[in-house]
């Protein structure tokens, strides 16, 4: 203790100058405080009001509190460093939550199942989709699966990998690529079928799986509409150029068959039926029109068959055809029409229709052997741009629907792409062409409709045919043309013919004066042209849609029109390839011949044409 009691303290920073103190000549003395690093952190200055040293004990008593306040300084740096180290943890710790948050809201906000598994293959994380997919409860922070919800039945503490969580099938795919990625620390990436579940069909995903030192990291992104799409795409593709093929087998086939079918006809008026070979030649005759009907239903397929488009009343159609869908289905088919609209209307080709309907009638009967229910139900229906898939190709806007559903034993799922392929059938060896389904699924997209099937095996199949809807309602259905028993003459007019095929020119030309016309033959449409400039006037242009040498039928008869503007016109064709009448469409009030033709459908159509044209 101080024995002066007018002695002072003070505790002066380092540096501080004293010598501004010594004016007074004090006595006393300083003392340094020192931190345990050594450094200076002040001074104790002791001022005595007599000039005087200090004493023994007295130097003894202040030294030891210089000791006990730089202890006190050193325990509070050391605290400040610590609370310093505290607040620098505490906000990392607050910024890598923050970050978690966020990477974890922005995996529940992705479409994608994202599923985080730790170095055991333990799930730490996992958004939505992934628990709804795996059929897992929610993760805990702890890293394990809360199954409160009624989720899964993993948890990490039970030691279940990763893989109980997949199909085996799925499992198959995958497990030896993901370890690989994981033990690599590498990225894996593959596409799997997910089967289908009871509530959920199969699906396919595109699986990306990242190894990374404190686990994996796996993704996987439904792509089934995507596959859905390729496949439709691939199908298309693929009947595209089947049908190709067989449209330019079968218009060369049309071409060989009317020059075949018009000398046997041509036979058959010589000979009269007197001679032994008449039925040799009626035999030919009749393989003849049997290989023409083949033709023309791969001319369906193909989507290149010359129609003839009227606006026909389609009610009215499916009431006139009831009796001959009856009679095609069989006594053992309870045939069911149901309208759900009295009058609706479509820009089509009857015939070919009725064709449709009568093939699809034929189908269900083979479907139904021990008998069963046919039902028609015609309605109307509006295709927009979010209309399913199965409708694709099909163009906003209004559509005659028809539905053709069996109760047969249905079709099988691994059938179903294929079942409007030519030449595809289920049915046993012999019972069928494969061809009827074809030609439904030719005209109706030539005719810019679709059609679309379903079916359940042991329960029935559901055809449906998309038609455009024409909301013209002055239609009345389409009458054929009768064929006469004798073939009609003309009376001395002049045909232009056209037809670049000289074997069809020639037997066409034969055929034209038997029925005492005047025949002008051309080539080409050059030939043609030249024959008019050079004052050739024909009463009827009869020429080939498709012609070589560039200019086609329908281009021809309008530069014609433009010299002789009365004269009539009469197409013929094998099929009408794109780009000719309105996309393979001949327009309403246009005549078309379609080859193979008879010599009385020629007769009967150059003569309708002409009177026509004189009305």
């Amino acid at each position: 203790m101080l024995v002066d009691p007018h002695a002072t303290c003070v505790v002066l920073p380092p540096g501080l100058d004293l010598g501004a103190g010594r004016g007074r000549k004090p006595g006393g003395d300083s003392f340094s405080l020192l931190t345990r690093e050594g450094c200076l952190e002040g001074v104790l200055l002791v001022t005595l009001k007599t000039r005087r040293r200090l004493e023994a004990i007295e130097r003894s008593s202040l030294e030891q509190l210089v000791y006990s306040a730089s202890h006190t300084l050193d325990v509070i740096q050391l605290l400040e460093e610590r609370r310093a180290e505290v607040e620098k943890v505490t906000a990392l710790h607050r910024m890598a939550d923050q970050s978690r948050r966020q990477i974890e809201a922005v995996f529940s906000a992705m479409p994608d199942a994202v599923l985080a598994v730790d170095e055991a293959w333990q799930p730490i994380f996992a958004n939505e989709e992934a628990r709804t997919l795996l059929s897992l409860g929610s993760i805990c922070s702890s890293g394990s699966l809360d199954n409160t919800s009624g989720g899964g039945n993993l948890t990490s503490a039970s030691g279940s990998p990763l893989w109980a969580l997949f199909p085996a099938p799925v499992l198959e795919q995958i497990e030896a690529s993901l370890r690989h990625a994981a033990d690599t620390r590498s990225e894996m990436s593959c596409t799997i079928r997910w089967p289908s579940q009871a509530d959920a069909p199969e699906r396919y995903f595109a699986m990306r799986g990242v190894g990374h030192g404190s686990g994996t990291t796996v993704s996987l992104q439904d792509i089934s509409r995507q596959i859905e799409a390729d496949a439709r795409d691939r199908q298309a593709a693929k009947m595209k150029a089947i049908g190709l093929l067989t449209g330019g087998i079968a218009h060369d086939f049309n071409n060989l068959l009317t020059v075949i079918m018009g000398n046997l006809e041509l036979l058959q008026i010589d000979e009269g039926g007197s001679r032994h070979d008449s039925g040799s030649i009626e035999d030919a005759f009749q393989a003849a029109r049997s290989a023409a009907d083949l033709v023309h239903q791969l001319l369906a397929f193909a989507r290149k068959q010359p129609l003839a488009p009227r606006l026909v009343n389609v009610a009215q159609l499916l009431r006139e055809m009831t009796g001959l869908i009856k009679s095609s289905a069989g006594p053992l088919i309870t045939i069911a029409l149901t309208f759900d609209c009295a009058s609706c209307h479509a820009l089509i080709d009857a015939t070919q229709l009725q064709n449709a309907l009568i093939n699809l009638a034929v189908n269900a009967r083979d479907a139904m052997a021990d008998g069963g229910t046919l039902t028609i139900r015609l309605s109307t229906t509006v295709i927009t741009a979010d209309s399913p898939p199965e409708r694709d190709g099909l163009q906003p806007g209004d559509y005659v629907r028809i539905d053709v559903a069996d109760t047969g034993y249905g079709v099988a799922s691994e059938h179903l792409s294929h079942v409007f392929e030519p030449f595809f059938t289920t049915k046993p060896s012999g019972a069928g062409t494969g061809l009827g389904l074809s030609m439904v699924y030719g005209f109706v997209k030539q005719s810019r409709g679709h059609v679309g099937i379903v079916s359940t095996p042991g329960t029935g199949t559901t055809i449906t045919l998309y038609l455009p809807r024409s909301l013209d309602s002055t239609a009345n259905s389409t009458a054929s043309v009768a064929v006469e028993s004798q073939p009609p003459s003309g009376n001395g007019e002049t045909i232009l013919l056209v037809e670049d095929v000289d074997l069809v020119r020639h037997q066409t030309a034969r055929m034209l004066r038997r029925l005492r016309y005047m025949v002008i033959e051309a080539a080409d449409a050059q030939q043609a042209l030249s024959a008019v400039m050079c004052g050739a006037s024909p009463d009827l242009l009869l020429s080939d849609i498709e012609l070589s040498g560039g200019i086609n039928g329908p281009d021809l008869a309008q530069r014609l029109n433009v010299i002789l503007p009365d004269m009539p016109v009469l197409f013929v064709s094998g099929y009408a390839d794109d780009g000719s009448l309105n996309g393979n469409l001949v327009e309403p009030g246009q005549n078309l011949l379609q080859k193979p033709f008879s010599f009385y459908q020629l007769g009967s159509q150059v003569l309708n044409t002409v009177k026509r044209s004189v009305l």
